[in-house]
């Protein structure tokens, strides 16, 4: 029964066009014999490309088919829109060289690492080339954007915003950390470790990856060494957010305490021998902020709220007296098991991508971006035949730029391109996921016509030129 409804469809490109392109007279043309070398070329891919899909098993065929044509309708304009964002891109990574005889090939290694991460995500292949340019504007050379980028996916995923804002938070989180590096599969390992820390804190006190990373932003500087590292900021991030101090303003307040310590003025450093808290090693290094919260708690027990408030205010100032109490509050015991569970946080970004993924709006959106990566590897197929064409079409364009009949011509462009752009809503409107072979051979057909119409004003161009 199946067999009856198997439709097999092969598009002839050179029998069904070059027949109309010989009654326009076409083929004796530089352009036409260009247009019909292309489809040639173009005929034996679509072949092979058919063979392979009917390897895989009629039914996978017929699902293939429909999915082909959907990715192909939504990839057509982005495969363009791809390529100009990731020569632009190129242009701006430091460590390649625009003139150089591989800028081409190594476009091609960072747009596969683009294209892999939009296949299996809900970002599409354009944003990801996008936050490409991002992280090159932001210094990061192209291997260690490469090892970043699948790393701030999921981190944007997990915070719900855009790529782009998610390199600013990696960026910015990994390098007031004290976390960038030039080895790339470190600098990967870094991003997957500021990613997790960050998911699993903002999980922690019911805060936003946004909230987090606008913390580390104001006061991550003091935590990079070894006595204050990204858990001990953690765990004092979890202490403040359970007193509602979050975000920026939990993080400037984190700075100010750590400035204060680290440099007290001298009555800070009065109050600070009065209570015996003794704040660096032996070494001058400055201890664990938890280890100095634990020497408070223990300084100010069964001290009245008034005097305790004098000293915490002789040492940090009115304006961190909140923060501080809510540290001491909190206690050495609780942030030391915050710290521990920040230590133990791996896979905590990736899982709650993996959470965020699992929607019915992003599946849909996951599902899209596979099939777009379907349609970019169909339309690889013509590029560089499509390349040859429009090479060609620009050569004659050129040769009677300054003939006098631009103000025909441009008529003329404004007319092909108003259909063409009908020709496009019109495939574009056919993009869903289940779409019938009859659909295709539509387009197709009106493909195949704006293809005549473009040749037709092509041959009129001509005429007014050598006329």
């Amino acid at each position: 029964m199946a067999n009856r409804y198997k439709i097999a469809t092969e598009f002839t490109l050179i029998d069904n066009v070059t027949k109309k392109l010989r009654s326009m007279g076409a083929l004796g043309d530089g352009a036409g014999m260009a247009l019909n070398k292309s489809f040639a070329a173009a005929q034996e891919r679509v072949n092979n490309f058919g063979r392979s899909i009917a390897n895989a098993g009629k039914m996978a065929a017929g699902l293939a088919t429909g999915a082909l044509v959907a990715g192909v309708g939504v990839a057509t304009k982005q495969f363009i829109d791809f390529d100009e964002a990731m020569h632009g891109a190129g242009a701006a990574f430091s460590d390649i060289d625009s003139n150089a005889a591989d800028f081409t090939d190594r476009l091609q290694v960072i747009g596969k690492a683009a294209r892999e991460v939009a296949a299996s995500t809900e970002f599409d292949a354009l944003q990801a080339a996008n936050a490409m340019a991002t992280l090159a504007r932001a210094g990061v050379d192209s291997q260690n954007s490469i090892a970043l980028l699948p790393g701030v996916a999921d981190l944007a995923t997990a915070a719900c915003v855009q790529l782009d804002e998610a390199v600013g938070m990696a960026v910015g989180g990994l390098n007031t950390m004290g976390m960038m590096s030039k080895d790339p599969l470190i600098l990967a390992e870094n991003m997957k470790r500021l990613s997790d820390v960050m998911a699993y804190t903002a999980d922690s006190a019911n805060m936003s990856l946004t909230d987090v990373s606008e913390a580390i932003t104001q006061g991550g500087n003091f935590f990079k060494t070894a006595n204050n590292n990204l858990n001990v900021f953690s765990a004092s991030l979890t202490a403040l957010a359970n007193n509602s101090i979050v975000g920026a303003e939990a993080g400037v307040h984190l700075r100010n305490i750590m400035t204060n310590l680290s440099a007290p003025t001298a009555k800070a450093e009065k109050a600070l021998n009065e209570l015996g808290i003794q704040t660096t090693d032996s070494n001058g290094n400055l201890l664990s902020l938890t280890d100095i919260v634990g020497q408070f708690a223990g300084a100010l027990d069964g001290m009245g709220d008034a005097k305790k408030n004098a000293y915490l205010y002789d040492i940090f100032g009115k304006q961190n007296l909140a923060a501080m109490n809510a540290l001491i509050n909190t206690g050495a015991d609780a942030m030391r098991n915050y710290e521990e569970a920040a230590s133990n946080a791996t896979g905590s970004a990736a899982s709650k991508a993996a959470a965020m993924r699992s929607s019915i709006g992003n599946q849909l959106k996951v599902l899209m971006s596979e099939l777009t990566e379907l349609g970019f590897k169909f339309v690889e197929a013509f590029q560089v035949d499509g390349q040859n064409l429009i090479q060609s079409l620009t050569t004659a364009i050129h040769n009677f730029a300054n003939s006098g009949a631009l103000t025909q011509v441009a008529e003329t462009i404004r007319t092909i391109g108003s259909i063409i752009g009908s020709v496009i809503q019109v495939i574009w409107a056919l993009r869903g996921p289940i779409i019938a072979v009859t659909a295709a051979v539509m387009a197709y057909r009106l493909v195949m016509d704006g293809t005549v119409l473009v040749m037709t004003a092509y041959k009129t161009i001509v005429g007014i030129v050598k006329g």
